[in-house]
């Protein structure tokens, strides 16, 4: 259920949202986004379709950012919530 997204002119990999389930959960392990790619939804879309597969198999989805991460901002707009760090 991971998503690639291509430009559609020159067929190059602009953004990808890798994702996996558990038996319990589901994992948002990796966004990227192209820099010139950026502030035009593509990583809001990418969430929003993995939360949308997401939905009727797991209570809840888990995504890993590090602690200086801008994204994080973009991450709690979407619901996601800080429950603690990793050492």
């Amino acid at each position: 259920a991971s998503t690639l997204v291509y430009d559609q002119q020159t067929k190059q990999l602009v953004a990808l949202c890798l994702m996996a389930g558990s038996d319990t959960e589901g994992h948002i392990f990796n966004i990227f986004v192209d820099s010139s790619y950026r502030r035009r939804g593509l990583a809001t879309n990418m969430i929003k379709r993995a939360l949308t597969i997401y939905a009727d198999e797991y209570s809840h989805v888990d995504l890993e950012t590090e602690k200086e991460n801008p994204a994080k901002l973009l991450y709690e707009k979407l619901g996601f919530v800080t429950i603690g760090q990793i050492e």
